[in-house]
């Protein structure tokens, strides 16, 4: 279908650059080129929305309004706001603000999303706390927080550290 719309796209340029043509030619004192010109731009408009709006593998072809997924927002707040670097046996505190999910996991990863440790919360009220376990890991290292229901896991929110 998007093939479609380019190729009209396509003929509506050609024939917007010949009217073009005609408007210089009669230096714009031809009512009926500036007319033509005036609305072949608003075609070249709204096929040009057409086509912005058409996309996406497996979307909804022209009511997808965009490829892209929203941002989900954070629902984690980390206590120490300052702390970016630790150590191993460092404990870092966060609350979650979305308590509604049966059970919580986290994941640390590292470089190139490597694994360093990873396992299930419990949250006491709306906090919890996650202590850096023993690893020869040193570097970037970034914290995930999940709400798992149905075996699903629901992004929460993240932070970036860096290991000692």
């Amino acid at each position: 279908m998007k093939i479609k719309y380019a190729i009209i796209y396509a003929a509506l340029a050609a024939a917007f650059a010949a009217v073009s043509i005609w408007v210089a030619l009669s230096k714009g004192k031809n009512a009926k080129a500036v007319r033509a010109k005036f609305r072949l731009g608003g075609l070249m408009l709204t096929v040009s929305s057409m086509l912005a709006l058409t996309g996406c593998e497996g979307g909804l072809g022209i009511f997808t309004p965009s490829c892209y997924d929203p941002v989900v927002p954070e629902q984690v707040t980390f206590t120490s706001a300052e702390q970016s670097d630790v150590k191993v046996g460092d404990v870092i505190a966060f609350k979650v603000m979305e308590t509604a999910f049966p059970s919580y996991s986290y994941i640390i990863t590292g470089t190139e999303s490597k694994e360093i440790q990873s396992g299930s919360l419990v949250l006491d009220g709306n906090e919890g706390k996650i202590a850096i376990a023993e690893t020869d890991y040193r570097g970037p290292l970034v914290l995930t927080v999940f709400g798992v229901a149905d075996e699903e896991k629901h992004f929460l929110g993240h932070r970036n550290f860096n290991l000692k």
